[in-house]
This record gives C-alpha cells, structure tokens and sequence, in this order.
C-alpha cells in the first residue's frame, strides 16, 4: 500500500475529518507522502508539523480518552513519517493563531470539500483577528525596545 493510502487509512479509522502538514517542512512532508523519488533538502533538526481536526469533539471533554489516542496516533504516525521527526498538533488544542498557521500549510487530508471549507472559513474569520492583534503587539513591543522603554538582557544558554 503506498503511504498517503496507509496516511488516508490511519485518518479515518481515527475519526481524523483534516489534516494539515504545515511550517517550514511542510512541502518536504509532502513529497515523503507522495513517495516522490526526490525529496527537497531539509534541516534534520526540523520536525513535521502535522495539526489533525477531529470529527468528534467529544474526544477533548475525556482526557485519558484524549491522551490514549494521542498516543496511539504519534505511534503510528511517527512510523509512517520516518525518518522525520513528527510534531502532531491537535488543532481543535490550539489558538487560532496555530490554526492559521495549518491552513496556509498543505491539506493533505479531507473528509469533504464542504467540511474543508467550512474549517478554513471558520479560522479565517477568527484567525485574521487573532492574527491582526499579535502582530500589532510585536510591533508595539519592538518599538517599545527601540525606545528605550524596555530593556531586554539576552543571555546565551548553552
């Protein structure tokens, strides 16, 4: 079976409606689910970013529930992607920022255009919002830096 079939299959018989490969490896994930010959150069200290929208929210209300099938999912997941590390993001978890982020990434997995749209519609509406504020308090605060008005102390962690 090729992987985006066995991708496909482990997305359904988990009650996955989306699925997003998203952040700067995001067209090399890709390419490793296509089984492209080729595969762009990439970071080996990068991971995959994989963020999953469920059909069933009642999944989040249960936390062991939850963390079972985190679990069971990073398992499986992570062995289909090898040798990439995977980051797998519940996005219903994450601000709207995160989500935003998911959508400008690739949709490597659907239950229907409708429900796709849907989705994207729904952070866009929220995420352009969220996104419009955190970019304002970046500014506000690098100005603040450039002023003078704070002061920041870098220390090298080694």
């Amino acid at each position: 079976m090729k992987t985006i079939e066995r991708f496909k299959s482990i997305c359904q018989s988990n009650g996955i409606q989306l699925a997003f490969l998203f952040g700067s490896m995001a067209e090399v994930g890709y390419g490793f689910l296509l089984e492209k010959e080729e595969v762009s150069p990439y970071d080996p200290y990068s991971d995959l970013d994989l963020g999953v929208v469920f059909l069933n929210p009642e999944i989040f209300k249960n936390t062991r529930m939850k963390l079972q099938l985190y679990g069971h999912l990073l398992d499986d997941l992570s062995a289909l992607f090898y040798p990439f590390r995977l980051d797998l993001v519940f996005l219903e978890e994450t601000n709207y920022l995160v989500q935003y982020e998911a959508i400008k990434g690739i949709n490597v997995f659907k239950q229907s255009d409708i429900v796709l749209a849907d989705y994207v519609e729904r952070v866009l509406k929220y995420g352009a919002d969220w996104k419009f504020d955190v970019d304002r308090f970046h500014q506000e605060v690098m100005e603040a830096i450039r002023e003078g008005q704070v002061v920041v102390d870098y220390k090298r962690v080694p």
